[in-house]
């Protein structure tokens, strides 16, 4: 089980990463639509003329 893990260390460590900041980024929406930003849109509703769910 150690040879395993030091054998694949560098692709273990890019994944956690990965889904890291995949989870983050995930967090980030979900709190927008909780607090009713857009959350599809940067810089807010006003481009979108209201048709995001969350700019309704």
């Amino acid at each position: 089980m150690l040879a395993f893990l030091t054998a694949n260390l560098s692709t273990i460590v890019v994944g956690a990463v990965v889904f890291g900041a995949a989870g983050l980024a995930v967090r980030s929406v979900i709190r927008d639509m909780r607090s009713g930003k857009c959350a599809g849109c940067s810089g807010g509703c006003g481009h979108c003329d209201g048709s995001c769910h969350g700019c309704r």
